[in-house]
């Protein structure tokens, strides 16, 4: 059984150098230089053109999203997020309509869409009454942006997967087994130079999946805090651990988008044993991926008596002098 999904998983990632290569031929895609025993061990350049190549097939998505922030050591506290998010290739609409916490406070209800020019913050009172903010920053505030399925699948923000494995010099550690799926496990490895006995290797791994569009199943990343929790009880240079697991939803041809997804943290006490710390978790519903999403998804109408705060100038401008100073171009 594990040779079948062996020789399946290496069938697929000869499939797609093929086509990509075709690809180049015919003037579509990059061509990639094959390596010189792909059974052996595929190139980690072939991972990345495989994550370039399926991320490039997403050009837009539409549905409705559910995050939760929870930190079980403290009284088992949440927060819950939900809304419905729409994204083309150059813009991105959120409508956050429930916002709770387990203090039982609530937000107002939001909506941001980031257009070429900025983000705009739009929230609405009690009544319904909306409240127009500004911004020449494009993207999502901080916690908003962990609404957007998209997230997820990248490390840092406002950077692709791919620029990040190949800036930190990952390379390929293994093939295995995860969730019934042939994985390759890459990884980043240092060693610290320290003769303590308590010290040991940290890592950060992902588990790269071809059968799902070389999304990743896994992430992995083991390090020592630097410095005490803020209630004293995790101490510096305690072993720590993220660990995020993402599942995904086909939709089309080879188009693999995010269904779900668990993000936890854990300290590591001298017995090796784990203990949460914090948990997040995404939720995608009733999405659609690919198809046309008219532009005035993304368009703020702006009424005549409107007043909008403009963060970078720290005051309220009339529409009229916003249009002066930012163009008739809101999109």
């Amino acid at each position: 059984m594990v040779l079948e999904k062996y020789a399946r998983m290496t069938t697929i990632f000869l499939i797609f150098f093929s086509c990509i290569t075709f690809g180049f031929a015919q003037g579509t895609e990059p061509s990639v230089t094959a390596p010189d025993a792909v059974e052996a061990e595929l190139d980690i350049h072939l991972i990345l053109a495989g994550i370039r190549h399926y991320d490039r097939i997403v050009q837009s998505g539409e549905g409705e999203c559910t995050y939760t922030v929870e930190q079980p050591r403290t009284s088992e506290a949440y927060i819950t997020l939900k809304g419905a998010i729409s994204f083309d290739s150059q813009h991105t609409r959120m409508d956050v309509d429930e916002s709770i916490s387990s203090e039982n406070m609530r937000w107002p209800k939001t909506t941001m869409i980031v257009t070429t020019i900025g983000t705009w913050k739009i929230t609405y009172n009690k009544k319904g009454e909306p409240s127009y903010q500004f911004r020449t920053e494009i993207g999502l505030d901080p916690i908003n942006i962990w609404v957007d399925p998209r997230r997820w699948l990248r490390p840092l923000d406002k950077q692709d997967l791919p620029t990040y494995l190949k800036e930190q010099s990952f390379r390929i550690l293994k093939v295995e087994s995860f969730k019934d799926t042939l994985c390759y496990v890459i990884e980043k490895k240092r060693t610290l130079n320290d003769s303590s006995n308590q010290q040991e290797d940290v890592f950060e791994r992902f588990w790269i999946s071809p059968e799902h569009g070389f999304r990743y199943l896994k992430y992995e990343r083991r390090y020592l805090r630097k410095r005490d929790s803020a209630d004293g009880t995790i101490k510096k240079g305690t072993p720590s651990v993220l660990r995020d697991t993402l599942y995904y939803e086909k939709h089309a041809a080879d188009v693999w988008f995010l269904k779900s997804g668990v993000s936890e943290g854990f300290w590591i006490d001298s017995e090796g044993t784990e203990h949460l710390k914090s948990r997040s978790t995404i939720k995608t519903e009733n999405f659609t991926v690919n198809h046309n999403i008219p532009s005035k998804r993304f368009t703020v109408e702006i009424p005549d008596d409107a007043l909008i705060h403009v963060g970078e100038l720290r005051k309220k401008l009339s529409k009229t002098e916003f249009l002066e100073r930012y163009g008739e171009n809101r999109k």
